[in-house]
């Protein structure tokens, strides 16, 4: 998908949508050391933005406590949603939530000139239940469930990267400007407004 982008097969993009939604909140104690929703689950929709589309400018995020009591004791949120802003123009949403009871849910959805590209998982296995009444199928319940596959194959291409001496992809620059882009977001979740993914860096000039 990301080899068929840059080709040019959409065109120009116009918009991103991303969205993770967890089968249920984590243990209080591991969403007291989580750095908040958007760092800990949303910024892998955020990293994908930017793999995708590119560079984010400016994002406003809006959350709240739907059903996780001790998420406020915490001071964090298990809904939320971030708009983005490009620096090529193009817009995105990015929906996390850490409620799913159909299971673990991830999808992304790039559109633009041509058309658009969607990624989203199948299920479980290629079984469909077809009954009276309706019909049903498997999923996956978790992450470790659903990217079992592809976490073996990102050692197997780290590996073979380091052995041949070449670039890593992702670097570690990829890595600070998706947690640059996170902490935008938590800034705009607790301050109510739009922030810059430039105030964020900054920031961080002044304080070293």
């Amino acid at each position: 998908m990301k080899r068929q982008i840059a080709a040019g097969a959409l065109g120009q993009i116009d918009q991103f949508l991303s969205l993770s939604r967890d089968p249920a909140p984590p243990t209080k104690e591991y969403m007291a050391k989580s750095r908040g929703l958007l760092v800990d689950s949303a910024i892998h929709d955020l990293d994908i933005a930017r793999f995708f589309v590119g560079e984010v400018e400016e994002v406003i995020c809006w959350g709240s406590i739907r059903f996780c009591e001790y998420a406020a004791e915490v001071g964090d949120v298990d809904t939320a949603t971030t708009l983005l802003k490009f620096k090529n123009g193009a817009q995105g949403v990015v929906q996390n939530c850490r409620r799913a009871a159909y299971g673990y849910d991830v999808m992304t959805e790039v559109s633009g000139e041509h058309g658009k590209f969607v990624v989203q998982a199948e299920s479980k296995t290629p079984v469909y239940h077809f009954r009276k009444g309706g019909w049903e199928r498997d999923y996956y319940h978790f992450f470790m469930d659903r990217f079992g596959q592809a976490f073996r194959a990102e050692l197997v291409a780290f590996f073979e990267t380091l052995s041949r001496e070449q670039a890593l992809s992702p670097d570690s620059t990829d890595a600070l400007e998706s947690l640059r882009i996170g902490v935008a977001a938590t800034r705009s979740l607790r301050e109510g407004r739009p922030v810059k993914i430039a105030e964020v860096g900054a920031e961080r000039e002044r304080e070293c």
